[in-house]
């Protein structure tokens, strides 16, 4: 899978810039910030974030928009805007105002529109990125590249369970945004085409994170058969809160999301084989 999916390009405006990749982009719809105080326009820099989207992007077609984030981890400055993602072959570009220092990183999401909910446009979260750290100085251009690659969840289970046999599995969502608490959960079913939400959640064990990826333990218990069977299951991811503040702007949320699918087929299989047919 070619997970360079984008490419972000910044241009030099005003004396500094930093350039970082991805694909996202279009209009510019707003902006929501929390920076560092003091800065001047001496010591500040606008940053120009041209934003391609590539023929061949593994990122789904229904991606239309980006959530761009250009921050300092552990500092004071984080700004964060949205834009449409462009047609493949088209760009746009996105400005931000930026104090001359060290330690930036961009982060970007990459959403389709799920319509609706209350008063809050919700919004599928389906390829993310984010760059290494990078430095704003004056008159000069930093070059950077940031992966973009669909989001996706794996399951770790056993190659097959016993009937009745209890064991633990493990789902893995294969990215981890810094200040956006993720959850998942997972329930199991007896048929490829079970409707999440109609069967009881599966119990979480504690499982530590990674910097890149969110993974969560379940106990699982096979069924009581006498011949070879299969159990299922599908996994929810969770933004808690559905708006992370220091990524979502104005009246907008992360929808949730269902690994492989939230009903019908397919759904992740374990096998489940008596010790009398082998396995």
């Amino acid at each position: 899978m070619d997970i360079r999916t984008f490419l972000l390009l910044v241009l030099p405006i005003l004396g500094a810039a930093f350039v970082a990749g991805c694909d996202g982009g279009g209009p510019l719809d707003e902006e929501s910030s929390r920076s560092a105080r003091g800065a001047t326009a001496r010591d500040s820099g606008s940053v120009n974030f041209a934003i391609r989207r590539r023929v061949s992007s593994s990122v789904p077609s229904s991606a239309d928009s980006a959530f761009v984030r250009l921050w300092q981890p552990g500092g004071d400055f984080n700004q964060k805007k949205i834009a449409d993602v462009p047609d493949p072959g088209s760009q746009t570009e996105i400005a931000f105002t930026v104090p001359a220092g060290r330690g930036y990183r961009v982060g970007v999401m990459v959403t389709e529109d799920k319509g609706a909910q209350f008063s809050r446009r919700e919004k599928a979260l389906i390829a993310y990125g984010e760059s290494s750290t990078g430095t704003v100085v004056g008159g000069d251009t930093t070059e950077a590249s940031v992966g973009v690659r669909p989001t996706e969840v794996t399951l770790r289970a056993p190659a097959a369970l016993r009937p009745s046999e209890t064991d633990t599995i493990a789902a893995v969502y294969n990215i981890n945004p810094p200040d956006a608490l993720i959850l998942l959960s997972a329930q199991p079913g007896s048929s490829p085409s079970f409707e999440y939400f109609n069967q009881m959640l599966l119990t979480e064990i504690e499982t530590p994170n990674t910097d890149t990826t969110v993974v969560q333990r379940f106990e699982i218990t096979a069924p009581s058969v006498t011949s070879r069977d299969t159990t299922y299951v599908k996994v929810a991811r969770i933004f808690e809160p559905p708006n992370p503040r220091d990524w979502i702007t104005g009246n907008r949320e992360l929808a949730r999301s269902y690994f492989p699918t939230e009903k019908g087929p397919p759904s992740f299989e374990i096998p489940v084989v008596p010790d009398t047919t082998g396995s």
